[in-house]
């Protein structure tokens, strides 16, 4: 049996705080993707959503989960 490889959860890199777009009061998906993809394309370490940028408070109770 092989040894798992040890995950350190200490982040490394650049994280980036990415904003939550809305299509009026929906979240639009379509556009949260291709921000997400950007990033990563870009080398981004990576991703904090609903954050500090004051998205939390628009989302309804099931977006949260989403």
């Amino acid at each position: 049996m092989s040894e798992r490889p040890r995950i350190d959860p200490t982040p490394h890199g650049a994280i980036c705080d990415l904003v939550t777009p809305f299509h009026g009061d929906q979240l639009d998906e379509p556009a949260f993707a291709e921000l997400a993809e950007w990033q990563i394309n870009s080398g981004i370490s990576g991703l904090l959503v609903a954050g500090p940028a004051g998205e939390p408070w628009a989302l309804a109770d099931d977006d949260g989960r989403d």
